[in-house]
């Protein structure tokens, strides 16, 4: 998920980006240092292996997979920013908001009851 090509101590986590198999690197990413060794171990200086410990024809399609990867992340800190902003005004002002653009963030348009 972390188009994490080569067996390293001290992976970083990488985020975003366009994966490159033939060349096995993750152009314009944004790289966390020491984040992947420490997400799977638990420890800055982990080894964490690379795909190249496997055989190619056992790798998944590394970009759908780690795009999908990254949408969901994304998706989860919007939900959670949502929540957080939802928090902050009910403490504030005791009241949420009631106004469409709200209620469109919370429900996909499948889902929305309409108050006709």
């Amino acid at each position: 998920m972390e188009a994490h090509y080569r067996t390293q101590a001290g992976a970083p986590l990488v985020i975003g980006g366009i994966p490159e198999d033939q060349t096995m690197t993750t152009d314009y990413a944004l790289k966390i240092p020491r984040g992947l060794s420490l997400l799977t171990a638990h420890a800055l200086n982990a080894k964490v292996a690379g795909l190249e410990e496997f055989p190619r024809d056992q790798w998944p399609d590394v970009r759908v997979v780690h795009w999908s990867f990254d949408i969901m992340v994304t998706s989860g800190m919007l939900m959670l920013a949502l929540t957080l902003c939802a928090d902050v005004l009910w403490l504030k002002y005791r009241l949420l908001p009631d106004t469409d653009g709200f209620y469109a963030a919370w429900l996909p348009p499948a889902v929305r009851i309409s108050s006709d």
